[in-house]
């Protein structure tokens, strides 16, 4: 994201994109390849880097940080959405995150989201989820509160912008 904000810390969001309608268009590890693919892609050309995704039968959801001062947030949801556009539906939410909240903890909400749901009954079954740059012993040896995180789907969060 480019322009007048700055933060303390390396700039940091939490992307939460739907498939159209909905569906479940995720459950295949070939389209899941494409996006995730297409997810780095984008986020790198940007100046950004993913830290955590999981993409979820119906939508994804990846932590993702700027790498310089040009990183470009905005532009990374567009490049995702559009490269497959009948797949996306409009308006990919993406949250700022605060200097206060840790990474590890969304990184930690990212991947407990297929447990959560009933996908699985343990974090790092679900196949479609992962993080290069957090462990999962580390991130789950000890516990910070991920409860203080809101849902990514509500809508009165701060700093929540819309991208259509």
């Amino acid at each position: 994201m480019t322009g007048d904000w700055r933060l303390t810390t390396t700039p940091r969001c939490l992307i939460t994109a739907c498939t159209a309608l909905r569906r479940r268009m995720f459950t295949e590890r070939w389209i899941v390849t494409e996006v995730t693919a297409q997810l780095f892609q984008s986020a790198a050309l940007c100046e950004c880097a993913v830290l955590a995704y999981c993409v979820m039968p119906d939508h994804l959801h990846a932590l993702v940080e700027g790498r310089s001062e040009r990183a470009d947030f905005d532009a990374a949801i567009r490049g995702l959405t559009l490269a497959r556009r009948s797949l996306w539906q409009p308006g990919a939410q993406l949250r700022l995150l605060r200097d206060d909240e840790p990474s590890d903890a969304v990184a930690r909400y990212i991947l407990e989201n297929p447990v959560r749901t009933g996908l699985t009954q343990f974090v790092g079954e679900y196949p479609f989820a992962w993080s290069d740059v957090y462990k999962l012993e580390s991130l789950f040896s000890h516990r910070s509160p991920v409860s203080s995180l809101q849902s990514p789907v509500s809508s009165r969060q701060a700093g929540r912008r819309r991208h259509r």
